[in-house]
C-alpha cells in the first residue's frame, strides 16, 4: 500500500495547482457557494464517495463514517474575511505565496481535500470530513453549527486545520458581537446647531465603553471594529452605527461584559436620541470537556507536525470552529499545517515549501485519529 510520504509526493503537482485555482475564488462569509462548488467538482473527480452539500452550504463527505460508534471530524473552513471584489492575485516570491486568505484557510481546506482523496484509496472507517462554511466574521459558526446539529451524537472529537504551523489549539475563546445602532432627528449643522448629532453620542458611549474594567483574573477583550453614520459635513448626522465585540475565555466575564454594555447604553437613550442594540454573533466558551481527551488529540496533532516540519508547535487557546463542539463538551483542537503569516490582511502568506511537510502532516494526524 502507498504510504502517506509516497502519496503526498506523488500528488504534490496536483496539490499545488489545487491550491493555484482554489485561492483565486472568491469566498466571503456566507457566499461561499463558488468555492464549495469547486471542492465538490474536484472530490469528485479525484473519486470521493459520499458527497454532498448540506443546508448551510458545507461540503461533506460521510462515506468513511463509522455505521456504528463514535466518529472523529475533521473539517477545515471555506470562507475568508475578504469581500467578494477583493483582487485574488497570487504573488510569488521565492517560495513565498501571497495572496488574501490563501493561509487562512485556503491551505489547510486544500490539503483537507488531499486527505479525504488518500481516504479514497486508502478505505477505512471512523471519519468524516467537512469543508465548512461561515467560520470568519459574522458568519457566527453557522457551517460549524450545522454539522454538530447533524453529527454531534456520532462524534468521538473534532479536529480543525486552520491557521498556521506554529501553534495548536486546545481551548477556545468566547465572544459577543453587537451592532450598535444611534438615530436623532438631525438637521443643519449650523441653523439646528445644539441637537443631538448621532455621531457624537456614538462615539461618547464608545469612549464609556473603552472605560470597562475587566474581571480580574480573566484575559477579557473589547474592540470597535467599525464606525459609520452621517451624510456630509454641513448636516447633523440623523443616524450612526457600530459593530462591536467582546472576548474572554471566561462565560461569566462575558455575562458581565454584557450586563455592562447594557447598562452604559441605557445612559445614553432619551426622547430625542434613540440607541438600539443587536446581538450579531456569539461564539460559546468552553463547556465541560474531558481535559485529558483534548491532551491526546493535541499530542498527535503536536507529534505530527514535528516530525514533518521540525516545528514543535506551542499549545493556546482561540476563537474558531471548535468554540461549538467544545461549549458541547465534545473534546475538539484546532491546528494549522503550513509555514505562514499575514492572516486577515492584503499581504496574507505562505511559504510554499513548506506544503508537502504540510500535507505529511495531516495524513499524519489523520492516521492517529481512526480508531
Amino acid at each position: 500500500m502507498t504510504t502517506p510520504a509516497e502519496f503526498v509526493e506523488q500528488n504534490q503537482d496536483l496539490l499545488l495547482q489545487t491550491l493555484k485555482e482554489m485561492t483565486c475564488i472568491p469566498a466571503p462569509s456566507r457566499g461561499e457557494h463558488r468555492r464549495a462548488g469547486y471542492c465538490l467538482d474536484r472530490l469528485s473527480a479525484w473519486g470521493v464517495p459520499g458527497l454532498h452539500v448540506d443546508e448551510a452550504g458545507n461540503v461533506v463527505c460521510t462515506a468513511f463514517a463509522a455505521p456504528e460508534g463514535e466518529n472523529a471530524l475533521f473539517m477545515a473552513h471555506l470562507d475568508t474575511v475578504f469581500p467578494e471584489e477583493t483582487p485574488l492575485i497570487i504573488r510569488v516570491d521565492g517560495s513565498r505565496w501571497s495572496c488574501p486568505g490563501i493561509g487562512d484557510d485556503t491551505v489547510n481546506a486544500v490539503l483537507l481535500m488531499l486527505a479525504m482523496k488518500y481516504m479514497a484509496e486508502r478505505g477505512g472507517q471512523g471519519a468524516i470530513f467537512a469543508l465548512n462554511t461561515c467560520e470568519e466574521g459574522l458568519g457566527n459558526l453557522a457551517g460549524c453549527r450545522r454539522l454538530m446539529a447533524d453529527f454531534a451524537p456520532r462524534l468521538r472529537e473534532v479536529v480543525s486545520f486552520d491557521l498556521y504551523r506554529d501553534e495548536v489549539y486546545t481551548g477556545c475563546i468566547g465572544s459577543l458581537r453587537y451592532r450598535i445602532s444611534v438615530e436623532v432627528q438631525g438637521g443643519h449643522s449650523f441653523h439646528d446647531f445644539g441637537r443631538p448629532n448621532a455621531v457624537a453620542v456614538l462615539a461618547s458611549a464608545i469612549d464609556r465603553l473603552y472605560r470597562f474594567a475587566p474581571p480580574p483574573g480573566t484575559h477579557t477583550t473589547y474592540n470597535v471594529g467599525t464606525l459609520q453614520g452621517g451624510t456630509s459635513v454641513n448636516v447633523i448626522a440623523q443616524q450612526a452605527s457600530a459593530l462591536f465585540e467582546y472576548r474572554s475565555e471566561d462565560a461569566r466575564a462575558l455575562r458581565a461584559c454584557d450586563k455592562f454594555l447594557e447598562g452604559t447604553l441605557e445612559g445614553f437613550m432619551r426622547p430625542d436620541v434613540r440607541v438600539r442594540l443587536e446581538t450579531v454573533g456569539e461564539r460559546p466558551c468552553m463547556g465541560d470537556v474531558d481535559a485529558q481527551a483534548i491532551r491526546e488529540i493535541a499530542a498527535v496533532c503536536s507529534e505530527a507536525i514535528e516530525a514533518e516540519t521540525g516545528v514543535a508547535p506551542a499549545w493556546g487557546r482561540a476563537s474558531t470552529d471548535c468554540n461549538i463542539p467544545l461549549s458541547m463538551g465534545i473534546p475538539a483542537v484546532c491546528c494549522g499545517l503550513c509555514r505562514g503569516g499575514g492572516a486577515h490582511t492584503l499581504q496574507e502568506w505562505i511559504d510554499i515549501a513548506s506544503v508537502p511537510a504540510g500535507a505529511r502532516a495531516a495524513l499524519r494526524i489523520l492516521e492517529g485519529r481512526l480508531h
